[in-house]
């Protein structure tokens, strides 16, 4: 896997482009779901997401995220991996659902 890592250099020992093994550490032990930051809804103080089975079984689920990486999101509450989250038109859905 190709990743960028910031590290202090200051005796200048690693140069650019040198291949390194780095072991990532969860230190708070803490399991989270990754989903789009886009398919994330952010209404009444609370986060939420839009579990999808079919077009008639769109939920509305209750989140927590826990942290944010660029365009993705780590999440927890009542979702599952294997879920399907909407992550376009989520608003628009989100107040069908609400309305």
């Amino acid at each position: 896997m190709k990743i960028r890592v910031v590290l202090p250099n200051p005796d200048y020992l690693l140069k650019p482009e040198m291949f390194a093994s780095i072991t990532v550490a969860n230190k708070t032990d803490e399991q989270s779901l990754c989903v789009p930051s886009a398919s994330l809804v952010f209404d009444n103080s609370q986060y939420y997401v839009l579990t999808y089975k079919d077009q008639a079984d769109i939920k509305i689920t209750p989140v927590q995220v826990t942290s944010k990486y660029g365009d993705n999101s780590f999440i927890t509450g009542d979702i599952h991996q294997g879920d399907k989250v909407v992550s376009s038109n989520t608003v628009l859905i989100y107040q069908a659902l609400n309305g």
